[in-house]
């Protein structure tokens, strides 16, 4: 089981130099909220960056395959917010709340992965978590690793298809507007706006970094103030600031 990298003359094996270039860019891609099909230095057509095969393609090659431990994964992606300079956002505001202390700030996304097994006794078994945990402490584990990393027929993972969903997207004004299923991009749920741009007015679906953090940052710096500590997602909630009651206080300032 081996990464492959698709070439004109077939299918070959991926260098080590190759694989972790591959994987510094999918890091980078994600901080800067690139979507999947952008080549790097930005560029988002649709048109790209393509697989070299349709979805059906792939498909049909990996049930075609005869290994015991295939895995056909599909992948769910977020794009169109810088998450880096968000996070760069979030640390400010906690340091202009005058924290001293060590402040980690991580954007973590789950359930993003669908994972497809073939139909068989020992793909079933070593799905169940406490199983392979098992496994491993009774040393049998290691042997169906290497079964699976090694043998013709042990397994394979095919990473080749997902779905990317726009927190934010912008198209020209001259474009027609896009229809609810996006024309293939999976849009926000929000409904369009006209914005400036340094490149003249656009079209914008969603919500931009900026905009959120203007409405969370106020949440941010007094929850900062106040020591809140909680282990569940705020969704808007959160410590108030008095002076909100004031006729014309400026949001922004503690």
């Amino acid at each position: 089981m081996v990464r492959q990298v698709q070439h004109p003359d077939g299918r070959r094996k991926a260098t080590k130099e190759e694989t972790a270039s591959f994987k510094a860019w999918e890091h980078q891609r994600a901080e800067n909220g690139y979507p999947p099909w952008a080549r790097r230095d930005g560029s988002e057509y649709l048109n790209v960056l393509q697989s070299s095969q349709t979805l059906r393609q792939w498909a049909d090659e990996y049930c075609s395959s005869p290994k015991y431990l295939k895995e056909f994964v599909y992948e769910k992606f977020v794009h169109g917010w810088n998450i880096q300079a968000l996070e760069e956002a979030v640390r400010g505001a906690i340091a202009q709340a005058h924290y001293s202390g060590h402040v980690s700030v991580e954007t973590h996304l789950t359930a993003t992965k669908i994972i497809i097994r073939p139909d068989n006794r020992l793909s079933r078994t070593l799905s169940k978590t406490f199983v392979k945990y098992l496994l491993m402490i009774l040393l049998i584990y290691p042997f169906i690793w290497l079964f699976k990393r090694y043998h013709s027929r042990g397994g394979g993972r095919w990473e080749v298809c997902g779905g990317a969903y726009a927190l934010k997207y912008t198209e020209p004004l001259d474009t027609p507007e896009l229809t609810p299923d996006g024309g293939g991009i999976r849009l926000p749920s929000a409904s369009a706006r006209i914005i400036d741009t340094e490149h003249g007015p656009v079209r914008l679906y969603g919500l931009r970094e900026g905009e959120w953090f203007r409405r969370w940052e106020q949440v941010i710096r007094q929850s900062v103030v106040s020591k809140l500590q909680r282990s569940e997602p705020m969704r808007g909630e959160g410590p108030t600031n008095p002076a909100f009651a004031l006729d014309g206080y400026a949001p922004g300032y503690i």
